[in-house]
């Protein structure tokens, strides 16, 4: 009995830290823009097919909910994420102010990050798989404006590493708007 109560308290602290991690990210853009402005952080956008996309499961999985990325992005990122699931059917409203944001920041495929100021200058933009957790936080840290990147901490490998000229991937150019909506 006492290891099956031991169990279900185990699972209990997972789901709350799981919760703890969504709780981070932010579904509309309007709260996230106001954020960002009293914060006066940049807003990351993960635009995600979170039903269907492999490769936005992988980035999930292997940067966007790991700890290296979601210390960084506690301190430093406002957290959007737009979905344009398959198996579940998002209300119309919410549907079209997905999409109406896609074009918005020129997304143009699955997974597609942005990284944009309150004043929704696009400060990175790509879909590539970034070289783990630590290079991702590197380019954002590259891409963020020098008002928005954290302080360098004493001992913070990923800061020196940032700091390198040719550190982490570049960000990729702006891609032409696609062709047709998702």
């Amino acid at each position: 009995m006492g290891r099956f109560l031991g169990g279900i308290a185990a699972l209990a602290l997972l789901a709350a830290g799981a919760r703890g991690e969504e709780s981070l990210w932010l579904t509309e853009y309007g709260p996230a823009k106001e954020r960002a402005a009293a914060e006066h952080k940049p807003i990351l956008i993960d635009f995600t097919g979170s039903d269907w996309c492999p490769d936005c499961a992988a980035l999930e999985a292997n940067v966007l909910s790991t700890p290296t990325f979601l210390s960084y992005a506690k301190k430093n990122l406002v957290l959007l994420r737009i979905d344009f699931p398959k198996h579940k059917t998002l209300p119309p409203d919410v549907q079209q102010r997905n999409a109406a944001l896609w074009w918005k920041f020129g997304a143009h495929n699955y997974p597609s990050v942005i990284l944009a100021d309150a004043e929704e200058k696009v400060l990175y933009r790509g879909n590539d798989q970034p070289e783990g957790p630590g290079g991702f936080v590197a380019l954002l840290r590259k891409a963020s404006p020098p008002e928005a990147a954290p302080a360098k901490e004493e001992g913070d490998a990923f800061a020196a590493f940032a700091a390198q000229p040719d550190a982490g991937p570049s960000p990729s150019p702006a891609p032409a708007p696609a062709p047709s909506q998702p």
